[in-house]
């Protein structure tokens, strides 16, 4: 991730397990607040690392579950 050096970017830890794609979420914050920034990286379905549609979605449901704020 590139940013500005007058922005406050730290990394938030995820507290939950996702084998099946990759997270970055990041909380920045500018004089107007604060904003999480979450990034996810899937292999296609079709890929060796590739999983279903409806796996990557209960992976997915239950990240935004466990982080509910994003702390």
């Amino acid at each position: 991730m590139i940013y500005r050096s007058d922005l406050a970017v730290s990394e938030v830890m995820l507290h939950s397990v996702h084998d099946f794609f990759e997270a970055l979420v990041v909380k920045l914050i500018t004089g107007c607040g604060r904003t999480n920034i979450a990034v996810l990286y899937r292999p296609p379905s079709l890929s060796v690392q590739g999983t279903p549609v409806g796996t990557f979605c209960n992976q997915f449901t239950r990240l935004f579950r466990s982080q509910a704020r994003f702390d």
